[in-house]
Order: structure tokens, then C-alpha cells, then sequence
């Protein structure tokens, strides 16, 4: 299992890394820097990672979004699910065609950047991950918003 957690595009690329379980056993290791968010657990998807999400906001702007949108109902359904490779697969023009968000970096007013967004995770913690982690370049200098509705009860598409 892992998940990239810094902007793997920079060059020398940075480390970062997830710690999963309860507490450590080393208190060197906690500090102030580190925040925590508990794993959510399905009891109809136990093999599934979920995690909980409190709000969403876009460059600084929270989103209005009942909190029903981020649980997982009685069918098992809902939640939010880490799949760290789902963009792995988007490789060919079919690939593509669901990103509807998308931006010409070429037209963009001088100055102007993809949005940034932040997820505020349950246990206070905020992660707010660079946009080339959750934008996909689909042509030359066109980026799409590469998080994706799952319209299937299985979680996949």
C-alpha cells in the first residue's frame, strides 16, 4: 500500500510517508508537524481503505456539501476510497474522455495557477495536496481535475 503524499514532479523529488496503525512506538518519530486521520472501516468493503472527510475547499473557499456526501450508508456505499493508482490506468484518449474540468494552461492570464484544494480530514487534520497531484495533463498543456464520481455500488467503474 502507499500514497503519494508530496508533488512527485519536483526535481530532486521529496519524501514523505504514511504511517498506518495505532500509536507508535517511537515518540521521536511525533511531532508537531505530523497530523493524524483515523481510517474509516466498511464492514461490507473491510479490504477497502476509507477515510473521513469533514469539508472541501477550493483556493480557500469551502465548498457547501452536506456531510451525507462523505459517509457510507447502510448498503455499504458512499465514503471516501483511497485508490493511490486509479490514475495509472488513464493512458489512452478513452481514458480522458470523463474528465469534463478541464484547463489550457497556455490560456491562462499570466500569474494565474490550477485551484488548489483542501480536504479537512476527521482528527483536525488538513491535507492540502499540490494540483499536479490531482490535475492529469490529457493533451500538451491541457490539465483535467482527475478526481472522478464512482457510479457503481462496487466502487469501481
Amino acid at each position: 500500500f502507499s500514497y503519494c503524499l508530496k508533488d512527485y514532479t519536483l526535481s530532486p523529488p521529496p519524501t514523505s510517508y504514511l504511517t498506518i496503525g495505532g500509536e507508535t512506538q517511537n515518540d521521536d518519530v511525533v511531532s508537531n508537524k505530523m497530523k493524524f486521520t483515523p481510517l474509516v472501516v466498511n464492514p461490507l468493503s473491510p479490504s477497502f481503505y476509507y477515510i473521513g472527510i469533514k469539508s472541501v475547499s477550493v483556493n480557500g473557499a469551502k465548498l457547501r456539501i452536506h456531510p451525507s456526501v462523505w459517509s457510507i450508508n447502510d448498503n455499504g456505499n458512499g465514503g471516501q476510497l483511497l485508490i493511490p493508482t486509479a490514475s495509472e490506468g488513464a493512458n489512452s484518449a478513452e481514458s480522458y474522455s470523463g474528465f469534463e474540468l478541464c484547463v489550457n494552461e497556455s490560456k491562462l492570464v499570466k500569474g494565474a495557477s490550477l485551484p488548489r484544494l483542501k480536504f479537512e480530514l476527521v482528527g483536525n487534520s488538513v491535507f492540502s495536496p499540490p494540483p499536479r497531484n490531482y490535475f492529469i495533463e490529457t493533451e500538451e498543456r491541457v490539465m483535467c481535475l482527475a478526481i472522478q464520481p464512482v457510479n457503481s455500488e462496487t466502487g469501481f467503474q
